[in-house]
């Protein structure tokens, strides 16, 4: 199907950075165009999201220099008009449709847009639905659930959507879940019995089973297990096609926070696959070896977007936790340690008690807000179930995790890292009262690792928090010491100049984060910290 292929990011217009994939195809030519779909189907079941390109084109050749290398110069813009779907073209029929259909060609640079077209099909992905709803939300004045496009992202369903919010005194707000919602989520696969012949280690493990690698967190856990274990590591990389390319991913990440390595390089075996995926996207062959190998499983991986709905968060955060138990409970029995949150307390049940104790059970949650949350939850659910059958295991909840306490070698990506970029560049926080719990990433990687070597840890569950919390306008002032000066202002002034910034620039650090700093949790304040009382 494909002969040569090149993905490069291309910015033809200022500030818009996209993907784009260039094919050289061994098809007819006039039957190109038409592999488009196939290719990014096929594209979408193999990479992560981020790897997805917007953009297909489809050349007869691919340009190279005198130096036969690729002459990215050479490459053409992607076509605007709207590639071939599977589904035939119908037009807008109403004032609304299409206003969106216009507001889907600005952010997608395609046109024209059907009614019926899927907005991932086209070529979007997280980021393009964030612009496109802070679009929605301007041109409408309602208050879009992101949830909505992601679950049905026709131009159809953004209209019928609109039309109920508009037509609604009810906000659409954070999504909830009952608890009665998650328990049905929350049932473990009948396949996962106990079934081994023998006990892994968990106090001196030969083998090591570490999902979340590539991550902040997952990189310190890497480092501590590296230095106080003998053994063999086992990390688990998605988006790599070989093993070789996986230990590049890891130990890029490793650099990138000032990790050495170079004394344990030989210990780290990169595991290509999928957390979202049967078997975590590995062979059968393969997931048995390692079943019978590894003494000890860390769970660090998660799928983390504050603003997406469950639905979305579900195969990985979910569907992976009953894949690693699994692994967990075939040939040689494994403790588990999953990196949980205390995200899960983002729950009416707890938000007027005085604090939260490790060992109160989850069902005093009542209602959760918030896709992760939710995940989070059903996952500590899941994991608490497989320990009644018998399974070892832990779990950790570490608030919010910041740099190195040496090093200072941080996280910018994270949210708190976002909303204090944004607070230099746009000269400008919100005037709050609240607090940020922050704990150094070597305080908690230290913590997990010592408490997974000792056998009093497992059926507990940890709370990692620092006790000493910083208010907002701490942080501020601390900013402000280094010679930033900021602005505090109230917060639906501060909401509604960042959403103007995010219009205008759709690159914005916050642009990720925003609508979920936006949502509205009921008898709670904004970006409230959900544990500052454990």
């Amino acid at each position: 199907m494909v002969r040569q292929a090149a993905v490069i990011a291309r910015e033809d217009i200022p500030g818009d950075k996209r993907l784009v994939a260039y094919i050289v195809s061994t098809i007819a030519e006039e039957s190109r165009t038409a592999i488009v779909p196939e290719l990014r189907r096929l594209i979408q079941a193999k990479l992560p999201e981020y790897m997805i390109p917007s953009a297909f084109v489809v050349l007869d050749e691919l340009p190279l220099t005198p130096n036969g290398k690729l002459d990215r110069r050479s490459l053409p813009a992607p076509n605007p008009e709207r590639p071939i779907l599977e589904q035939e073209f119908v037009p807008p029929r109403t004032s609304l449709e299409t206003k969106l259909a216009q507001l889907w060609s600005q952010v997608l640079h395609i046109h024209p847009i059907g009614l019926r077209d899927n907005f991932f099909d086209l070529g979007g992905n997280s980021l393009l639905a964030i612009r496109l709803l802070f679009q929605v939300i301007h041109a409408f004045g309602v208050d879009f659930p992101l949830r909505t496009l992601l679950e049905a992202p026709t131009v159809a369903n953004m209209a019928e959507a609109i039309d109920k919010f508009s037509n609604s005194e009810e906000a659409a707000g954070i999504e909830s879940m009952t608890v009665e919602e998650l328990l049905s989520e929350a049932v473990l696969d009948p396949t996962i019995k106990l079934n081994f012949t023998s006990v892994g280690s968990y106090a001196e493990p030969n083998a090591i089973f570490l999902t979340g690698a590539t991550g902040f967190l997952g990189a310190f856990l890497l480092d501590e297990l590296l230095r106080q274990t003998q053994g063999k590591i086992y990390c688990l990389v998605r988006g790599c096609k070989t093993t070789a390319e996986g230990k590049q991913k890891i130990t890029n990440n490793l650099d990138r926070y000032l990790l050495e390595y170079e004394n344990f390089n030989s210990r780290i075996i990169p595991v290509i696959g999928d957390l979202s995926q049967s078997l975590l996207g590995l062979h059968e062959q393969q997931f048995e070896q390692l079943g019978g190998e590894i003494d000890i499983i860390y769970h660090a991986a998660t799928f983390l977007n504050l603003a997406y709905p469950y639905t979305a968060m579900r195969a990985a955060n979910v569907g992976g936790t009953q894949e690693i138990l699994k692994l967990a409970s075939q040939i040689k029995l494994k403790s588990v340690h999953f990196i949980s949150s205390p995200a899960i307390f983002k729950s009416t049940g707890y938000f007027n008690k005085p604090s939260i104790r490790e060992e109160d059970p989850l069902e005093d949650c009542e209602v959760v807000y918030g896709g992760y949350a939710q995940s989070k939850w059903v996952a500590e659910k899941l994991f608490k179930t497989a320990h009644s059958l018998g399974i070892p295991v832990s779990i950790y909840r570490p608030g919010t995790i910041s740099g190195h306490s040496k090093t200072g070698a941080s996280n910018a990506e994270q949210t708190l890292g976002r909303l204090l970029k944004s607070f230099v560049e746009q000269g400008i926080a919100p005037d709050l009262n609240i607090e940020f719990d922050l704990t150094p990433v070597d305080y908690v990687s230290q913590a997990i690792v010592d408490l997974s070597r000792q056998k009093e840890s497992l059926g507990k569950s940890f709370h990692l928090v620092n006790p000493q919390c910083l208010q907002i306008g701490e942080l501020v002032d601390l900013i402000r010491s280094i010679g930033y000066p900021i602005e505090q202002i109230d917060y639906p002034q501060w909401e509604s100049k960042m959403r103007d910034v995010i219009l205008s620039s759709p690159e914005n650090v916050l642009s990720p984060i925003l609508p979920f700093l936006t949502k509205k949790i009921p008898g709670t304040q904004l970006i409230s910290c959900p544990y500052n009382h454990l």
